[in-house]
């Protein structure tokens, strides 16, 4: 089973990915703070991680980038998602994919099961 790390400080969202991931087939992991995401990547070893930009007064895109960096993390896939539209605070610091919130459920699975296939 493909593992999945949610984060987002929505938390009706957080419920709805879950739920809708899991009956997809996927094991879901949830965070609704930043600041734990590196080392729940580290320790959980997630096949995707699913990250908003704007989460609260932390900054998605530094935690992508704290990812990306770690040689621990960096190979696993991190998708953005924001009702931004690819703000360019984090096109030079290259997650694998984006989505645009609200997002299209199907184009959602489409994007997830490209990188936790």
């Amino acid at each position: 089973m493909k593992k999945i790390l949610v984060v987002d400080d929505n938390e009706a969202l957080l419920a709805m990915l879950k739920e809708l991931l899991e009956l997809k087939g996927f094991s879901v992991q949830l965070l609704s703070a930043g600041s734990a995401v590196l080392d729940a990547v580290i320790d959980e070893r997630p096949d995707l991680v699913l990250l908003d930009i704007l989460l609260g007064r932390e900054n998605g895109a530094d935690i992508c980038r704290s990812i990306k960096e770690d040689p621990r993390t960096c190979h696993v896939p991190v998708m953005m998602m924001s009702a931004l539209d690819q703000p360019m605070s984090w096109m030079g610091m290259a997650p694998d994919g984006f989505v645009a919130k609200p997002f299209d459920i199907a184009v959602l699975l489409t994007e997830i099961r490209s990188f936790a296939a």
